[in-house]
């Protein structure tokens, strides 16, 4: 009989099973008809399995290992238009701003995950092709329990939600300028986090080597100083807190808001000194709109010198003209550099800055969700210098950029 019910169950779920990209024994796990360890169990007299979930998966279940692969491909025309007084003359420039390979997988019957991410042009989290391989994550992930996990090695730190979200995952082409400048980047370390409520609570928390000049990604530890963060976030309606814009046209309220604390203490230009930094976030979306806002401060406190406190923000939105195609998104940003204890570039040269201004507008096509989009953006950057007596900077950039994680 329960034989019957298992074969009369996967007829049913089959069609669902290709559609989600899940296996037979995942969706019966959380129909709850079996354990998982009976799914374990179904699974080791079965061959490799082949399926599509965010890459091409490969499953060997009489070992527990699965594994697979995606690459990560960007494309950008940019024109930038200088002020005359900050530039000689404007940019025109193709670029592939991402060229990467992933593989992840997991071991004994998902007990280990792994993942490793190679950027071929070494553009990173920005946008400026660097000519070289540059290893931006690599960690191996211990599931200790349904809720609970710990990772080692590097990865991203905790603070900004949208620095944590994948770039293909954007809404703009660009991540805010406040979020570029108010994150503590990769880093080599230690993290946990713990899952509530079938994930309607996280709380995370790591350690790992600090921001000391030489440190950071690709770099081992200069001090004895550590850095460490935590984190918490509250998510509500189903929503996938790393991905942005409401492709899925969500029939019920997603809501999801978070905190997240760095600090660590080192040296900067052979100058000790103390530094914090705090993001606060909250996104919501509901059928095809879509709203996301964060708050950054950071708190630099030098041996020598006086201390400064730099704050910013975003605000941004997105509605589907089209719905899951079709996609006009707008954004502001805005940084508060305390006195000019922000360094802004301006094209040739590097200046004190009162604030900064940020505008974005981008139109997004969604050939297939996230996964294979273009879009046409307009960033306008406008830098108040501290001193009064120099003009403000002004930086006009269109982007046409086709994204591909295949």
């Amino acid at each position: 009989m329960r034989k019957s019910l298992l074969v009369a169950t996967a007829l049913l779920l089959s069609a669902p099973a290709v559609s989600q990209a899940k296996s037979l024994e995942e969706l019966l796990v959380e129909k709850g008809v079996i354990s998982k360890a009976e799914a374990r169990g179904s699974m080791s007299s079965s061959g490799a399995k082949v399926w599509w979930n965010e890459g091409t998966r490969l499953e060997f279940a009489d070992s527990g290992l699965t594994t697979g692969f995606a690459t990560h491909l960007e494309s950008r025309y940019s024109y930038f238009d200088f002020d005359e007084d900050i530039s000689g003359s404007n940019i025109s420039s193709f670029d592939v701003t991402k060229a990467r390979v992933i593989l992840s997988g997991s071991a004994l019957h998902n007990e280990f995950e792994y993942y490793m991410n190679a950027d071929f042009v070494g553009a990173g989290d920005n946008s400026v092709n660097t000519g070289s391989t540059n290893l931006l994550d690599a960690w191996i992930q211990w599931n200790a329990c349904d809720w609970a996990s710990a990772k080692m090695g590097q990865f991203k730190t905790l603070v900004s939600r949208q620095f944590n979200t994948e770039d293909y995952k954007l809404q703009f082409p660009d991540r805010a300028f406040a979020t570029q400048l108010f994150n503590a980047g990769r880093q080599g370390g230690m993290s946990g986090m713990a899952d509530f409520s079938e994930g309607q609570f996280q709380v995370s928390g790591m350690v790992s080597n600090g921001s000391s000049t030489g440190e950071g990604i690709n770099a081992p530890g200069m001090d004895t100083d550590v850095g460490g963060a935590i984190a918490v976030r509250y998510n509500q309606g189903g929503i996938d807190a790393m991905s942005e814009s409401d492709v899925e046209h969500s029939e019920e309220l997603g809501f999801t808001a978070g905190a997240a604390y760095y600090v660590d203490t080192g040296s900067t230009a052979g100058v000790n000194r103390d530094f914090s930094l705090i993001s606060v976030d909250t996104m919501l979306k509901i059928e095809g709109f879509s709203f996301a806002a964060e708050y950054y401060v950071a708190d630099i406190d030098p041996d020598a010198g006086d201390s400064v406190t730099p704050q910013g923000f975003y605000a941004q939105a997105g509605y589907f003209l089209i719905p899951k195609k079709f996609e006009l998104a707008v954004r502001y940003g805005y940084i508060d550099g305390d006195d000019g204890g922000l360094i802004a570039s301006t094209g040739t040269a590097s200046t004190p800055a009162d604030s900064v201004d940020e505008v974005n507008v981008a139109l997004n096509y969604y050939f297939w969700a996230h996964y294979l989009k273009a879009s046409v953006g307009y960033t306008h950057i406008r830098i108040n210098p501290e001193d009064s007596s120099l003009d403000e900077a002004n930086l006009n950039k269109w982007m046409l950029q086709l994204s591909g994680y295949f």
